[in-house]
């Protein structure tokens, strides 16, 4: 078999192709930038290369639905790795150690780890299994870990600080606390010996290890104590800090997952996580409306309203960079909003110029449009005291400020087959503007049962576009509709959206979020072939779309990611986005926890690193709609509002990135 695939398959390709195929065997997938970056020739076409070698059959499978990753047949990667040490042996170490930084860099520490410890270059291995030590615990994979440690040689274990107070960390989930206390002397004796570059991050592995020992221990003011101590010093509290691999995760998050005691865990001592949000309790049973949005000044504004029954007031909170409340916004942080006793809910908010807000939502009379100013009292200058009703169905869900100030509402009535939906404008004096679509309001295609707007944006032409999902059963699906500035659907621009969306998620369950771009959108999400509430999933892609103004394709790229309803993307300060995905209750276990996948790419489109953040509470202990329930960004940091570990009241975390 072996000259089989030698003479027929090898010796019959090119010379580029050869050092291609042999130069990538050291790896387990492989996609046309790596693989370029092995061969040494940038930009060099390799993945048309490896869909051509796929087509021919020669021993070569693609991963994906876009055929970007690839791997290659067991015994014939073999055959080539023999190859490779036979022409090229000098050179497998450095392939090893390419890999390895590419893969780190494009959030891979598993793959990347392995292939540094293939390169013994352990310096690079220790660095990039303590750069991702918190992601990997959280997602679950500390078997991973366990086994990525017994990778090092022995001495190294007891010699590196990082590496030892991650040993510390594992012998605690295998049961011992002796083996444990031994490590984590060794990571505090040899944290002299650390790079000024690293020393910050190896205290802090460090204090991971005493909070959770404390804790295993039983001792709970030693954990407290150290949770206090982690917070106050640690990096990944900060919004400016930035990790390599993606998102920054609060250390108290890790704690929590990692010693099991829940809510305690989660609200001890970090002033950027688990601070507790005015609510009433009973409002949560009927699934409250929450609108939370990030201010200029960096303070998070969280507005809580009745859901079922509706209440004639809402609570609105507004809090510091560090999360404590904003003692200058209505009593000591907390204002209370009332609209002449007539009972209504807030579901959107926007920041407006001068400190002010805009609040959107819905009464028993029509749309519901206020604006409060820095102090959280309705604003006289706007609409009729403050506020404005307009006599027409449904609630306002979305909404956004055009470059003038016009305020462009995105609203939705009627459930099941009978959804409706509409986008409206107000000027930014909180009149309506008369001359946009039919009265101040344009009605738009629905394509969807149950489905609902969630996003609105004005394009830099004057284009508004409105980002609607929804589908029943689960079997979610997501479309577009573009209007003119003056409220007049764009001609052509759905059938172009909708052709391209069937042709680039053939499923039609596609959960996903927009993010504006100049000259167009992008819509990123995940492809499924199954319904949400199917169980389990068969496969799940995720993908981003691009798009232009005229509702063409002009893009897709494929990514791993997991099944997931809802999902947030969220604008990065540098230009890139992170995407945030919920597992469907309906997917998870009983006893499992509830938690967030965060992947984070660049301006281009390119991953950069995955994290899960374990939530405080089961994935069955609060409504699926509210896991979690809102989430605000301002570019740098995001604001997200959970359930505490009981589902009966609200927290709010500050998540830098």
């Amino acid at each position: 078999m072996a000259e089989y695939l030698l003479a027929e398959v090898l010796d019959r390709q090119p010379e580029k192709v050869r050092r291609l195929l042999t130069r990538t065997s050291i790896l387990e997938r492989v996609n046309g930038e790596l693989a370029d970056l092995l061969t040494g020739e940038a930009g060099g076409g390799a993945e048309r290369l490896l869909q051509d070698l796929e087509t021919v059959n020669a021993f070569v499978l693609s991963l994906d639905a876009s055929r970007t990753w690839f791997r290659y047949h067991h015994l014939f990667s073999g055959l080539l790795r023999l190859e490779l040490r036979r022409t090229e042996p000098g050179a497998v170490a450095g392939l090893h150690e390419l890999a390895s930084r590419w893969l780190a860099k494009h959030g891979f520490p598993v793959e990347a780890t392995r292939h540094a410890q293939a390169a013994q270059d352990w310096k690079l291995a220790a660095a990039v299994i303590a750069d991702h030590w918190s992601g990997l615990h959280l997602s679950g994979q500390n078997a991973t870990v366990h086994a990525l440690l017994a990778g090092f040689p022995a001495r190294l274990r007891a010699a590196d600080a990082e590496l030892a107070a991650i040993a510390a960390i594992d012998e605690l989930g295998h049961g011992s606390m002796e083996a444990a206390k031994r490590y984590l002397a060794v990571a505090e004796g040899r944290a002299a010996t650390v790079s000024p570059g690293r020393r910050r991050h190896a205290e802090v592995l460090a204090g991971m290890a005493r909070l959770l020992l404390a804790g295993r221990s039983g001792d709970q003011q030693a954990r407290a104590e150290e949770a206090r101590r982690l917070a106050a010093s640690s990096p990944w509290c900060h919004a400016e800090s930035v990790r390599r691999g993606g998102l920054m995760l609060s250390l108290v998050l890790v704690a929590a997952s990692a010693t099991g005691t829940g809510s305690a865990a989660y609200a001890a001592g970090s002033p950027c996580a688990g601070t507790a949000i005015s609510a009433p309790q009973s409002w949560l049973a009927g699934a409250a409306d929450i609108a939370t949005e990030m201010l200029p000044d960096g303070n998070t504004l969280v507005v809580v309203s009745a859901g079922f029954p509706t209440a004639s007031y809402a609570v609105a909170d507004e809090f510091t960079s560090a999360c404590t409340p904003d003692r200058a916004f209505g009593d000591d942080g907390t204002e209370h909003l009332t609209f002449g006793g007539q009972a209504f809910t807030i579901s959107a908010a926007i920041p407006a110029a001068d400190g002010k807000t805009i609040l959107a939502g819905s009464t028993a009379k029509g749309w519901l449009i206020a604006r409060v100013d820095a102090s959280g009292r309705l604003d006289p200058g706007f609409g009729t005291g403050g506020s404005t009703v307009l006599p027409w169905p449904g609630s306002v869900s979305a909404i956004t400020l055009t470059s003038s100030g016009g305020i462009i509402l995105g609203s939705t009535a009627g459930g099941g087959c009978c959804v409706r939906e509409w986008v409206g404008e107000l000027r930014p004096d909180g009149a309506l503007m008369h001359s946009f679509g039919d009265g101040g309001r344009t009605a738009i295609p629905v394509y969807l049962d149950d489905s609902g707007i969630s996003r609105v944006w004005a394009a830099p032409d004057g284009e508004i576009l409105a980002l609607s999902g929804g589908g029943n059963m689960g079997c979610w699906d997501t479309y577009v509709s573009a209007l003119s500035s003056q409220g007049r659907l764009v001609p052509g621009f759905q059938s172009n959206f909708n052709s391209a969306i069937r042709r680039a998620v053939p499923s039609q369950i596609f959960v996903a979020d927009a993010v504006a771009r100049p000259g167009g959108f992008l819509l990123v999400g995940t492809d499924q072939d199954s319904c949400v509430s199917s169980v389990p999933s068969r496969t799940a892609q995720g993908r981003i779309l691009t798009f232009q103004l005229n509702g063409k394709l002009a893009g897709s790229t494929a990514f791993t990611s997991p099944m997931t309803q809802p999902a947030w993307a969220l604008p990065r300060s540098n230009g890139g986005f992170v995407l945030v995905t919920s597992a469907p209750v309906l997917q998870l276990g009983p006893h499992a926890r509830a938690s967030l996948t965060v992947l984070t790419f660049s301006a281009s489109g390119r991953s950069q690193g995955r994290a899960v953040i374990q939530l405080p509470y089961g994935s069955q202990s609060y409504p699926a709609g509210a896991v979690p329930v809102t989430i605000a960004t301002n570019g740098r940091v995001s604001s997200l509002v959970t359930s505490n570990a009981t589902g009966k009241a609200l927290l709010l975390t500050q998540l830098p990135y």
